[in-house]
Order: structure tokens, then sequence, then C-alpha cells
């Protein structure tokens, strides 16, 4: 992988842009459960009709929003992978162009056509669809956790160590944290190493800290 950074480099400007289409997964799986739930609870037993309205209008907003940002970021992304791709393919074709004609004696024609098309088309869809998935996938768990696990236990939590609202920013905060740091640099390193030789210090980890947390003594501990 560091190989390929180079050929980022150039497009490192489409880059940001890019990085907004992963804005869209929260915008389009997690507002929705909490607007019907919204209009379920509060506007549709009042009979309510503007609020119910208003639920309709937030949610009809947040799926044309998803929408843009993903076709912005599918865009960018796209351009960015056939850019990388014809770096690749004119750089394989120029070291093929100065071998000398006892390598096409000792490599088959088809070997040498894989490497300049199929090849790169694996690393086109690496840049384009691997990363976004990678990313998006980081995103979407972290979202799961934070409205799953954390989000309905914050008022307790709050209350129990005599905490203000503001902290309540904090906790969903720093509860998907760890695992938008980690995500990347724990994928590289179960690649190397393998999956169950890393998983099972992580399990330990988090076991551990599960039940160190059960004696804190106060929220800052």
């Amino acid at each position: 992988m560091p190989r390929l950074l180079p050929y980022l480099l150039p497009c490192r400007a489409r880059l940001p842009p890019s990085v907004w289409g992963f804005v869209a997964l929260p915008l389009r799986n997690f507002p929705p459960p909490y607007l019907t739930k919204l209009a379920l609870d509060e506007y549709i037993p009042a009979g309510d009709a503007g609020g119910i309205a208003t639920i309709a209008a937030v949610y009809l907003a947040a799926l044309v929003g998803a929408f843009g940002l993903e076709y912005l970021q599918t865009w960018t992304m796209q351009m960015t992978g056939q850019r990388i791709m014809f770096d690749l393919r004119m750089q394989v074709f120029s070291h093929l162009q100065r071998l000398d004609l006892r390598f096409y004696d000792r490599n088959p024609v088809g070997r040498l056509m894989t490497r300049v098309t199929t090849d790169v088309d694996v690393l086109n869809e690496l840049f384009t669809s691997g990363v976004v998935t990678m990313f998006g996938d980081v995103f979407t768990l972290a979202g799961i956790m934070a409205n799953t696990l954390l989000v309905p236990v914050i008022p307790d939590i709050l209350e129990e160590f005599d905490q203000p609202d503001a902290a309540a920013g904090l906790l969903v905060a720093a509860a998907p944290a760890p695992a938008i740091i980690l995500a990347p640099v724990l994928g590289v390193l179960s690649d190397r190493f393998g999956r169950r030789t890393l998983l099972t210090p992580c399990l330990a980890v988090f076991g551990f800290v599960g039940v160190l947390s059960q004696f804190a003594p106060r929220f800052g501990w």
C-alpha cells in the first residue's frame, strides 16, 4: 500500500470532497428510526399535523442531502481511480517498452496483458470501492454503537456521576473515537499477523476495560 501512495498524491485535491460522502451514511441510516419514533410517540397521538409535516420535511431533507453527498463521493472517487489507473498503465507500458526483446521470449503475451489491464483494474477497485467500504463500515459501526449502546443510558450515567448535560456530547464523541482511530491500524496489522492473532488480545483488553469501568468512582476516572 505505501508504494501506491505516490500515485494518490497528485489527486489529493479531490480527496476532501470524497470524505463528505461519509457524512451521508449517518444522514441516511440513523435519522429515519429517530424521526419515526418522534412521530409515533409525540405527534401522531397528539394529532399534531404540523409536527408530522415537519418530521416528513426533515426526513426528506435528510434523504436528499444523503443522495447529494453520496453522488459527490462516487463521482470523485471514480475520477480519482481513473486518474490513478491511467498513471499506472502509462508507467507499466513505458517500462515494457524499455525491456529487452528476450524478456518477451520468456514471458507469454497473455500474462503481460493481464498485468497491464486486469491487475490495474483491481487496484482501481481498491482505491474506489475498497477505501469507501472500509471507512463507511467504520462510521456505520460507530453510529450503531452510539445509538444502541450509549444513547439510552446517557441520562443514567449523567445522574449517577452528577454531571451537566454538556457532558453527554463528550460521551457520544468518545464512544466511537477508538473505533475510528484504530480501525485502519488494526486492519493493516490483521492482514500481516492474522485476524485470530489480533482479535484475541483486543477482546481481552475490551473485556478488561469493561470490567474495570464498573469500579470507576467518578466520571473523569
